[in-house]
């Protein structure tokens, strides 16, 4: 019977527990007679075997020892003599020796064995001494079953090794009713079979019919039930199986795990489900290790190309047993994605829309579960990206990578984009405009503009414009439509993102494009730039010119480059201004002042309404008093001007200066307004003495007016302090740095710094489940509603953790931002409040938080089960992001003492006393079911969501 070498074998500890089970028995029956095997003529090398018997008989005989190391030679040899059938001594030609070394040949590595092979100085290949020794040990039982009384005489153990030998021989043998008599043999094992055995069993290359017999009785054998370390045991095993790695039985095995494996675990969680031996099934699902082995699952099934296969896997798994998602690891889910991707390109174009839509299924999981991770985002994004550009056919690539983007925005982990990264996108949409009827490829671009928050607005301006003119060219007259979304998406993005200074009729390519499609106003006429750049009558600076160097337009003879806009000012060396020539040419002239083109009476329309503006006065709706109707903003309570567009300030990063939101370069250091500057709203600051000021200055309008008197009054201390005496600290929140200014005798913020914090640029989270808020979520003070509950305390605000004060601590007095101290995690103080609060009344008040459970597995399957707080996104152990599955472990989150050691403990210390690690929390009746339990959901709320 040959028996071919196994491509993956079980782990270390396996193989340890297996020999050190062996040794036992070789010790207990090392009294057994040795077979009437016949001995060998001598031969050849006779001698050489002789040698190796005399220096192994102080080795004990069993596979105990170790494997693998460089005296390898010495360690084989009561495995060399069995196998060749030349030993004479007991020790070596016993049952037990049998018994070990079959089971050992079969549970082997081959690499181990490879290397035990070469030092057998008969030589020999793998299978070849596998062979030899299999052969060896079926004719040491045969004695035994032909002679029943031979049988019977041996002790309980004894039997039970024939027996388990014996079921070898059926496994391996090619009888058509080997599955039949293999359960048979199962069922009448002496004492049963131990799961060393049925798993190496299971690892056997043999009829996969008599697999699942075997597999069946591994799962189903236990009498204290299914466990975790029998399931991902049985489960090793039979993934090391070299069925496996043959295309002929592969989908038999596949069968194996979705149809018996994979049930086990809806059933395991069933307590009404018993096993064979009549016991409950115990199996709990966080107990199993399942990084190592779901990796090890995804490795062999990406191996054989079987991505469609390994995908049921997941969906069965997810159907039996939902809740594991909170424990599988990332690296399935990439090696899902690259199986599916590999099988899409292998199977032929009749599958490619079936993978592809698979892929995306699988991404939106993995994205839910570890977008928050930045190296799984990125691993995700890769094979998303390779598929929607590489699969066929290539007509379709610009639809499944906008698709891919949508997928990645829709589950609010938007993948940064380069400028190389929109140049593709756009060039895919202008070829697809070309290709067909553009409305659906226009209106997907168009969603991908809206959902990527971090395209630079020149970007925009570019690939609208590149659009724009595709359009026209291919369609002509009958693409108005869709260009006119395309206007009003750009119109939206540059007035949502606050992008001030940037006229869509000034740009060329757009105002040409629009012009042509009868969207816009008429272009009076075109003038050229010395650069050679072709220019509508209302753009004022050269495009080409101000993003190479700054300028407005260049001279065409002297090539000097102007900063100042093209109005009507000519060259220093006499050559008019082109713009004017321009304009003159087409019967137009130019305001001398602003430089707008005047209409046909040779009025200025913008001049004109300037000028009625500033006749006209109107009646401030908060103060009631009146200010000119230009005016941004009311001159006595700082109101903002309703009849204009959204003004707001924006900080300068040079000098710390704040500017208006019209400004386009910085009022103190001249500096040019970057994109994504960092922006507040435009509200007064209160003083200490109670006036409103201007939130773009530090001093009090009404206590620190005068020569020399820069002054305000702190609301911490009521001192009168000078602006110079000011300490200026950066603080880090929201992922942005921030420079706040304190007092230097109660260190209070200065109230202008408390415009920073409020900023609407810093994102709100969520304190149950730490999702990002809209700014348009949040109430003007400050509040949203998330989660079922109101939440107004303001993580960007500073506090003071007075926990590490009354420690004594070294960050004593420090400020922070966040809910909790990043020192002691006890969290702030107006948390703190609500937690007291809520516990006091636990019947009315709704909980302020919950604490979840890190359940992270490294890649040896070590747990981090760490607790973290409901507002954090990431393990504040090994950093991992929180993922979104609504069977997430949660608990309470309470504050409690110690009644051991007198102890405060934190919310996130659920289990025991953070200090003596003996003290439990006290466990409080729930308000909904009145049991006493930690969980954050009872029983009632579990049943009303099944």
């Amino acid at each position: 019977m040959w028996i071919r070498p196994s491509l993956a074998r079980c782990s270390r500890p396996r193989q340890f527990a297996f020999r050190q089970r062996q040794q036992q028995r070789v010790r207990q029956l090392s009294k057994l007679l040795p077979s009437s095997h016949a001995i060998s003529p001598d031969t050849a090398d006779r001698f050489l075997l002789t040698r190796e018997l005399v220096d192994a008989v102080h080795v004990t005989v069993g596979p105990s020892t170790a494997r693998g190391s460089d005296d390898a030679a010495g360690q084989l040899l009561p495995f060399q003599s069995l196998s060749l059938a030349y030993s004479m001594h007991p020790a070596l030609r016993s049952l037990a020796a049998s018994h070990a070394l079959l089971f050992e040949s079969l549970a082997e590595a081959p690499d181990v064995l490879q290397q035990l092979t070469m030092c057998n100085p008969c030589g020999g290949s793998v299978a070849a001494t596998r062979l030899r020794c299999v052969t060896a040990a079926f004719e040491m039982v045969e004695p035994y079953r032909m002679n029943v009384q031979r049988l019977l005489a041996l002790p309980p153990q004894g039997r039970q090794l024939v027996d388990e030998i014996h079921l070898v021989q059926l496994l391996c043998s090619p009888s058509p009713n080997a599955s039949f008599l293999v359960l048979r043999e199962l069922e009448h094992v002496h004492g049963g079979c131990s799961s060393d055995v049925l798993w190496t069993l299971l690892s056997t290359p043999c009829s996969p019919e008599v697999l699942r017999v075997v597999l069946v009785a591994a799962l189903r054998a236990h009498a204290t039930g299914l466990t975790a370390h029998h399931f991902q045991k049985a489960v090793h095993a039979l993934l090391s199986n070299d069925n496996f790695f043959c295309e002929r039985t592969f989908e038999k095995m596949h069968r194996l795990l979705v149809e018996v494996v994979l049930p086990e675990l809806g059933a395991g969680g069933d307590g009404s489900a018993v096993n064979a031996a009549g016991a409950e099934r115990m199996l709990n699902l966080l107990d199993v290790r399942w990084t190592p082995l779901l990796n090890k699952w995804a490795r062999v099934y990406t191996k054989g190309v079987k991505g469609f296969l390994l995908y049921d896997c997941l969906r069965t798994l997810m159907c039996a047993a939902p809740s594991v998602e909170t424990k599988m690891p990332s690296s399935f889910y990439v090696r899902l994605l690259g199986a599916l991707l590999d099988a899409s390109a292998a199977d032929g174009a009749e599958r490619v829309r079936e993978g592809w839509a698979k892929m995306k299924m699988v991404a939106s999981d993995a994205l839910r579960l570890f977008g928050r991770n930045a190296a799984d985002l990125r691993a995700i994004w890769v094979l998303l990206l390779k598929a929607a550009l590489t699969l066929p056919p290539l007509s379709e690539d610009y639809q499944r990578l906008l698709e891919a983007y949508h997928l990645c925005a829709q589950c609010g982990h938007t993948v940064p984009l380069d400028r190389q990264g929109f140049l593709q996108v756009t060039r895919l949409v202008s070829a697809a405009i070309c290709a067909g009827p553009p409305a659906s490829a226009v209106h997907q671009f168009c969603t991908f503009l809206y959902e990527q928050d971090n395209i630079n607005f020149l970007w925009l301006l570019d690939g609208v414009g590149t659009t724009l003119t595709d359009l026209w060219k291919t369609h002509g007259a009958a693409a108005t439509g869709p260009a006119q979304e395309l206007l009003i998406t750009l119109e939206k993005l540059l007035r949502d993102r606050r992008v001030a200074g940037v006229d869509i009729c000034a740009n060329p390519v757009v105002s040409r494009a629009l012009s042509r499609f009868q969207l816009g106003g008429p272009v009076a006429f075109w003038w050229t730039c010395g650069c050679g750049e072709e220019l509508p009558c209302g753009a004022k600076r050269c495009t080409t010119c101000l993003r190479s160097s700054g300028a407005s337009w260049k001279c065409s003879p002297c090539a000097q480059e102007h900063k100042i806009p093209c109005g009507v000012q000519p060259c220093s060396c006499g050559q008019p201004n082109p713009r004017l020539v321009a304009a003159t040419r087409a019967g137009h002239s130019l305001c001398d002042k602003c430089g707008d083109v005047r209409d046909a009476q040779g009025v200025c329309v913008r001049c004109t309404e300037q000028r009625d503006a500033q006749s006209r006065s109107m009646v401030c709706p908060h103060c009631q008093k009146p200010y000119e109707y230009n005016a941004l903003h009311c001159p006595h309570c700082y109101a903002v001007n309703p009849t204009k567009p959204p003004f707001y300030l924006w900080h300068c990063e040079g000098c710390d200066d704040f500017n208006y939101s019209i400004w386009s370069s910085c009022r103190t250091c001249k500096a040019p307004r970057k994109a994504g500057a960092f922006y507040v709203p435009f509200v007064p600051w209160a003083c200490g003495c109670g006036a409103l000021n201007h939130p773009g200055r530090f001093t009090c309008s009404s206590c620190g007016t005068g020569a020399g008197n820069h002054r305000f009054t702190c609301a911490g201390c009521c001192a009168h302090v000078a602006i110079k005496s000011l300490h200026r600290i950066v603080i880090t929140t929201g992922g942005k740095t921030i420079p706040v200014h304190i007092c230097p005798n109660c260190q209070a913020l200065h109230p202008r710094s408390d415009l920073l914090l409020y900023s609407p640029l810093l994102s709100r989270h969520c304190m149950m489940c730490s999702k990002t808020i809209h700014p348009a979520h949040v109430s003007p003070c400050g509040a949203f509603h998330h989660c079922d509950r109101v939440q107004s305390v303001n993580e960007h605000y500073v506090f003071r953790c007075k926990h590490c004060a009354e420690n004594a601590q070294q960050q004593r007095g420090e400020l922070q931002t966040g809910y909790h101290c990043k020192h002691c995690l006890f969290p702030r103080p107006e948390v703190e409040e609500l937690m007291v609060a809520a516990e006091t009344d636990r019947a009315s008040a709704a909980p302020v938080t919950a604490v979840w459970r890190c359940l992270h597995e490294s890649e040896d399957g070590t747990l981090c089960g760490q607790w973290n707080y409901g507002w954090s996104a990431h393990c504040v152990s090994c950093c991992t992001g929180r993922p979104e599955s609504a069977f997430e472990c949660r608990a309470r989150a309470q504050l409690w003492q110690c009644a051991t050691c007198g102890r405060n403990n934190r919310p996130i210390d659920v289990l025991c006393c953070h200090n003596c690690k003996s003290g439990l929390p006290p466990v409080q009746p729930c308000g909904t079911c009145g049991m006493p339990h930690l969980s954050y959901s009872c029983r009632v709320h579990m049943q009303q969501y099944d």
